[in-house]
């Protein structure tokens, strides 16, 4: 499980001085919170989010990058109240919604955005409803649970980054077995539309989600179709891979 994953590898690292091993694609030290691509699908659409990345990277008092998400292709989405976010009491949740053709099939699907909080962080999922569907439909989280078409829900056990080699634990309990990076279910997730077509970026919002190099993981990727709760290319297509540097 990713969340596993992630704790061995901060207790080896933190054993071994916090000094993590370089990956296998050889990665190289990048500026503290700015963007490097580990895995590119679409070198256009790769480098043109990295320097929008960059660029909406903002530092707080205490030196810490924080993103923005303030640029153009983020903001052509317009986004609304739904549900409890809009005072309205006759749902059990609430959200965020915005009427988008997500999966680029020429119609115009409703997309709700739900933020879950927890003690260690918060993370998103979205809902996808069909262009016959009305979001007054689904007044609890079960009806959209059960009657979206599909959507973004993370399980516990992550989202693996198919296009990276399996990496292998040098130590501890499970020596000699292979993992693959990736994001945990603690996630944000943003739309956004670049030429014309609509794609997600996904963001590891968890304390200690990083790589194996340090690094806080963000994903570029196409929404195909259904729910997805796991790495499925039939459903999202990854197209790039970033890492960030907090430290």
């Amino acid at each position: 499980m990713r969340i596993l994953h992630l704790t061995i590898f901060f207790l080896l690292t933190t054993a071994m001085g916090g000094v993590a091993a370089q990956t296998e694609i050889g990665q190289v030290e990048a500026p503290v919170g700015k963007y490097k691509i580990v895995m590119s699908k679409d070198d256009k659409l790769c480098n043109y989010m990295r320097e929008v990345l960059d660029g909406d990277l903002k530092v707080d008092k205490q030196g810490v990058p924080h993103q923005s998400y303030s640029h153009s292709v983020f903001s052509a989405i317009q986004w609304k109240k739904h549900g409890r976010y809009d005072s309205d009491n006759t749902y059990d949740y609430g959200g965020w919604y915005t009427k988008i053709d997500i999966d680029n099939d020429n119609q115009v699907e409703t997309v709700i955005r739900r933020n879950v909080a927890v003690s260690r962080s918060n993370y998103d999922n979205i809902f996808v409803i069909d262009p016959d569907h009305n979001r007054t439909d689904y007044k609890t989280l079960e009806d959209l649970k059960q009657g979206a078409e599909g959507g973004i829900v993370f399980g516990r056990s992550g989202y693996d980054y198919v296009f990276l080699s399996p990496r292998t634990y040098k130590d501890g309990p499970l020596k000699g077995k292979q993992y693959r990076e990736g994001l945990s279910q603690y996630v944000r997730i943003y739309p956004f539309l670049f030429e014309r077509n609509y794609y997600l970026l996904i963001h590891s919002n968890a304390l200690g989600d990083y790589s194996a190099d340090g690094a806080v993981r963000t994903l570029v990727t196409r929404y195909i179709k259904g729910f997805v709760r796991a790495a499925d290319r039939e459903k999202l297509e990854d197209l790039c891979y970033l890492d960030s540097y907090k430290h």
